[in-house]
């Protein structure tokens, strides 16, 4: 980065990207493969790309997801729930990205 001023254009672009980054992480736990492992995350067995970890965190700690209880065979590993409130976002971003898509 050059360090000059932060400009509107970049502005949108980074909400652009949080928001993104939102969906890809809301969309894998609403399909039901994402879970903690020891201090990871794996999505289907996979470990996550490593730049979605640190946005769990970030929705874990704004309410939007939650872990479930201890796997009773691997302790170590806890399922990734959407709340309520995430339910409600996830829904928000998918039809933003379907009405992205379909304006194209």
């Amino acid at each position: 980065m050059s360090g000059g001023p932060v400009t509107a254009s970049m502005n949108r672009d980074l909400d652009l990207d949080h928001r993104l980054l939102e969906w890809l992480v809301l969309r894998r736990v609403a399909d039901g493969g994402v879970a903690r492992v020891g201090a990871g995350y794996l999505d289907g067995g996979r470990p996550l790309p490593g730049f979605l970890p640190a946005r769990i965190a970030e929705l874990l700690e704004a309410g939007a997801l939650t872990l479930a209880e201890p796997d009773p065979v691997a302790e170590a590993t806890r399922r990734v729930r959407l709340t309520p409130a995430g339910q409600a976002r996830h829904a928000e971003l998918r039809h933003f990205y379907w009405a992205a898509g379909r304006s194209r």
